[in-house]
């Protein structure tokens, strides 16, 4: 299924609740702090997480098609429903963002039982027309490199699941008031603001995760069902 590698991290918990993780342009899904420290705090919710190496590299991301990520995340989502998690939610950090947000109204029906989402400062912009079908196809550095990614309200009042941005108030790469504009625009969706968080969330990535795992708790409502021990990494070819 995935030429890559991927994991499903969880311990002696009752659920069938699970994250899937969409990261940053940076990638790092594996060796990333924040995102080991989100794994931990989801543990405790009885909460799995799923992480995949989307892409290694800025470098790599940017070879990569919208069109291309979008077949790559519902992979993901079959994967983890084929292993028994019914109740999934996903998560995307800036490039991850808006790769979430982009499935989340265009994934071809493959998304309407998502049960949350959270969005991590994403690197999406709202305007008066959608650019996703013009550029779906084009690597994604040529459309970073132009325009970059536009969502419309049209899009965005598709989404249907409960959804939460999370956003710095010093973020120097994504303002706050784009996270802001978005979530107007998407019916009982809410903004956490941190303050004095960069992009990257520096120093203050506690209470990041906090608010991510509090949202997901509340909102991916599990069935019980036993899990134990950790699967490993796999690499399928």
């Amino acid at each position: 299924m995935f030429s890559f590698k991927h994991q499903i991290d969880f311990s002696d918990i009752k659920g069938d609740r699970i994250v899937i993780l969409i990261p940053g342009i940076s990638g790092n899904s594996f060796e990333d702090e924040r995102y080991n420290l989100l794994s931990s705090e989801l543990r405790k919710a009885g909460i799995s997480l799923f992480r995949f190496d989307l892409w290694k590299d800025p470098q790599e991301a940017k070879e990569k098609s919208i069109a291309e990520i979008e077949r790559e995340i519902i992979l993901a989502i079959e994967y983890v429903r084929k292993k028994g998690f019914v109740n999934v939610g996903l998560l995307g950090k800036s490039l991850g963002g808006a790769m979430v947000l982009i499935e989340s109204f265009h994934g071809h029906g493959k998304l309407e039982d998502i049960g949350a989402m959270v969005l991590w400062s994403p690197f999406v912009f709202n305007g008066r027309r959608s650019n996703v079908e013009d550029v779906a196809e084009l690597k994604l550095g040529e459309v970073l490199d132009n325009e970059g990614i536009i969502v419309d309200k049209n899009s965005l009042n598709h989404i249907i699941c409960k959804t939460l941005f999370i956003h710095g108030d010093k973020d120097g790469s994504i303002p706050l008031h784009n996270s802001i504009k978005l979530s107007e625009q998407i019916k009982g969706s809410k903004v956490e603001v941190i303050k004095g968080a960069d992009h990257s969330y520096t120093g203050l990535i506690d209470e990041v995760v906090k608010k991510t795992v509090d949202f997901f708790d509340k909102n991916l409502k599990g069935l019980g069902v036993k899990r134990t021990g950790l699967i490993n990494p796999e690499y399928l070819e």
